[in-house]
């Protein structure tokens, strides 16, 4: 072959290979740049004219409109959105329109509830439930349920009795601000010293404030030093304020931060998963 053709062939397919090469590494740029972090909020939703029934604003309320039962429950309030809400909710196709409140319980792996609010009255409403469940949809809130679960919900909505999740848990929630958490969470999954478990996350100017609270057995031995040596070291760490407290036999952790750090916090420390 002419040495000439032998030179320019060469360098045809050095210049085939640079340039795929440049193609395949700015697709995978690009496609790792569009994947949000785990705390960051994607969109940003306009609540300001939306706003939750008084029936369904916290997870207390939420908790009145079922039965007791459930070995955890969460409540979402985007009206007071830290930045993690919008990712325990739903997608927006399942009703064609944002979920704005949202309770999430569980009573075992094939029998739960969920309670949804669009913050507004809505009719002629579709959703994407499928025909194994129940979706109420003329009812404020929503429910969604498993089938066995709903017409309890339904006659608690009527009428609340004192046969509700609320009960179960009334003593450490009465401790906490949940009326103000864009997310609350309540669990039987507890240290060993406690009965219950609670984290509710505030929004507060540019942070959040992240409290924790745990309801103590009877004669149980609180890992007190352990907690007190996290305050100490928490100015280092990243945290504006570190408070623990016991009030009424339930041990309660106010830390604030920003979103990741209390995220980071409450599950490194305190095993509590959000």
């Amino acid at each position: 072959m002419n040495m000439n053709r032998i030179i320019i062939l060469i360098g045809a397919l050095t210049l085939l290979i640079v340039t795929l090469g440049c193609i395949g590494s700015t697709q995978e740029k690009t496609a790792v740049s569009s994947i949000p972090g785990p705390t960051e909020t994607v969109s940003k939703i306009d609540v300001s004219s939306l706003s939750l029934p008084d029936n369904f604003k916290s997870l207390s309320d939420g908790l009145k409109l079922i039965p007791p039962g459930i070995s955890w429950a969460y409540f979402t309030n985007l009206k007071q959105a830290t930045g993690l809400e919008e990712s325990t909710l739903p997608e927006t196709d399942f009703y064609g329109t944002q979920i704005i409140g949202m309770l999430n319980s569980e009573y075992s792996e094939n029998s739960w509830i969920e309670l949804h609010d669009l913050g507004r009255s809505v009719s002629g409403v579709q959703s994407k439930a499928g025909a194994d469940v129940d979706n109420i949809l003329y009812t404020r809130p929503f429910i969604y349920s498993t089938k066995d679960r709903t017409g309890s919900v339904m006659a608690l909505m009527k009428e609340q009795g004192n046969a509700t999740a609320y009960n179960t848990y009334e003593s450490i929630l009465e401790e906490v601000d949940d009326e103000s958490a864009g997310y609350a969470k309540i669990e039987l999954e507890a240290p060993s010293f406690a009965n219950a478990s609670y984290i509710g996350l505030i929004s507060s100017g540019n942070d959040v404030i992240g409290e924790i609270a745990f309801s103590i057995k009877d004669k149980a031995v609180v890992p007190r030093q352990t907690y007190d040596n996290l305050k100490n070291s928490s100015s280092g760490r990243g945290f504006r304020s570190y408070d623990i407290t016991m009030q009424n036999n339930t041990l309660i952790i106010r830390m604030t931060s920003n979103l990741d750090n209390v995220v980071s916090e409450v599950s490194r420390n305190y095993g509590i998963t959000i």
